[in-house]
């Protein structure tokens, strides 16, 4: 969402406005979605590492050179 449109400036306009108990339950929340949320994208690029594995798609090395190729 691009943070410079009315309806944003018009919802944290709202939320500086609520009482303390309503901004701490709101923390609250947000502070639990945006946990879950990160937990889901981590789980994402799981599964994904797990499918690429069984795919041998990854390639492992302990040779630094080849590793230092492989990222260029």
């Amino acid at each position: 969402m691009n943070s410079s449109t009315p309806i944003f400036h018009s919802i944290v306009n709202d939320v500086y406005n609520l009482p303390m108990e309503d901004k701490q339950e709101l923390y609250q929340l947000l502070e639990r979605n945006i946990i879950e949320e990160q937990r889901n994208e981590i789980y994402a690029n799981y599964k994904l590492a797990k499918k690429e594995e069984a795919e041998k798609k990854l390639i492992f090395s302990d040779d630094i050179k080849r590793l230092k190729k492989l990222l260029s």
